[in-house]
């Protein structure tokens, strides 16, 4: 895949972002969404255009029809392949721009086309860079885009090298580093492009700093990038980012924060090492592991909860589930049950049924409760078996919820439906 525009010629991205080529990328696009091939597209447009426009007009439409889930103003916004790939979404951008509120002016460096910046504009003058023209360009005329529809503060496009400059210290900082310098995406902090040694000067001349990482990415062998609270971010189920926050950014203590949000950027459930500071919630009696055949022998009734992956992969899986009374009964911390509450990150089922992960076991459990809608979740379970219980053959009117789970006593198969919300009390 490309990673840049279809043209080296940056009066070919003006015209393309401009006024005179809005119409026709419109046009472009609709014509796409109703089914319209692009080769086809590529041939009437290049009866109007050169071959370069005529690409152009053909890749940004096809990236914005790839941009639906990230963008709501997808159909009037302007991309690169690589740029669209990178960018923070708008709800996790919003989340992000409210915990710098109290910005009284903000640098978004390496800022891309766009994605954080147009938030971070919504929140306190800004100043966005990124050391390719074309990229500074569309993120340019995205924050055009938005300020049509929201009320955005003054805010400087402009194209150079971060390194080669020094800011303002009472800027405060967001800072989202290259990691496919070298074309292939990498947690490596010694592959980003600035270095590790720029972002540890930033964070040390500035008292405000977010920086962008890959959700994998390791700080432990920087230890000038150690005093930070690593939030891991969450949408739709997914650990999108992780954010490293300095100075007053910083939430408190927290050294781990795990946070899933919904569609508008907001908090629907939050929990970190400060959470575990405080003490044993009401719930909080024991965290048994199962360790027997017979105790690992699910109920029918029994709460069942599938923990948020943000939970997981920040290593808080253990606290959570000491702190809420909860037994983890998979090999990954996933999954775990325990008493019947509610919580953000931990989505609450109850337990019908228990077999083995067999294909014919499961069908004929599904029969019996006359199952003809089955949500599959897989845990700990080799693609093949996943393919393989994808042919299950279901003809009935229940609806449930199937958990092929590797657990601390080998693969299972669980049968179970949601539960309804319940207050914590």
């Amino acid at each position: 895949m490309l990673e840049q525009l279809d043209t080296e010629d940056l009066a070919d991205v003006r015209w393309l972002v401009s006024d005179d080529a809005a119409a026709d990328l419109t046009q472009a696009y609709s014509e796409l969404c109703r089914g319209t091939s692009s080769l086809a597209l590529l041939r009437r447009l290049r009866k109007q255009f050169s071959v370069e426009r005529a690409r152009l007009i053909v890749q940004q439409a096809e990236l914005r029809k790839r941009a639906t889930a990230k963008f709501r103003l997808h159909d009037k916004m302007f991309f690169t392949p690589k740029g669209l790939e990178q960018a923070t979404s708008e709800n996790i951008a919003a989340y992000k721009a409210r915990r710098m509120a109290a910005a009284p002016e903000i640098a978004d460096l390496c800022c891309g086309i766009g994605g954080d910046l147009i938030s971070l504009a919504q929140t306190a003058p800004t100043i966005g860079v990124d050391l390719d023209k074309q990229t500074s360009l569309i993120a340019e005329a995205n924050l055009k885009v938005y300020n049509q529809h929201h009320a955005c503060h003054a805010t400087t496009v402009t194209s150079f090298d971060v390194t080669t400059q020094d800011f303002a210290e009472h800027l405060w900082v967001h800072i989202d580093p290259d990691r496919r310098v070298r074309g292939k995406r990498t947690t490596k902090l010694d592959w980003f492009q600035p270095s590790p040694a720029y972002l540890q000067t930033i964070v040390s001349k500035h008292k405000h700093v977010a920086i962008k990482l890959a959700p994998a990415s390791n700080l432990h062998e920087y230890p000038e990038l150690h005093d930070c609270e690593r939030e891991f971010i969450g949408s739709s189920r997914e650990v999108k980012q992780l954010v490293a926050w300095y100075g007053e950014t910083k939430c408190s203590k927290r050294a781990v924060t795990a946070t899933a949000i919904d569609s508008s950027g907001q908090i629907i459930g939050q929990f970190s090492t400060d959470d575990a500071l405080a003490g044993d919630s009401p719930l909080s009696r024991s965290n048994r592991k199962i360790t027997s055949s017979n105790e690992h022998r699910l109920r029918a009734g029994d709460n069942i909860y599938e923990l948020h992956p943000t939970l997981v992969l920040a290593q808080l899986s253990e606290t959570f589930c000491k702190m809420y009374d909860l037994t983890t009964i998979d090999m990954h911390s996933s999954l775990c049950i325990g008493p019947c509450f509610t919580h953000g990150l931990a989505r609450g089922f109850r337990v019908v049924d228990q077999c083995s992960p067999d294909l014919k076991r499961i069908e004929a459990m599904a029969r019996f409760y006359q199952v003809g809608n089955l949500e599959m979740k897989f845990i700990g379970v080799d693609v093949r078996t996943q393919q393989r219980m994808q042919r299950l053959k279901l003809d009935g009117a229940e609806k449930m919820v199937l958990f092929v789970a590797r657990t601390l006593h080998g693969l299972t198969a669980i049968f179970a439906q949601r539960t309804a919300p319940l207050e914590l009390s």
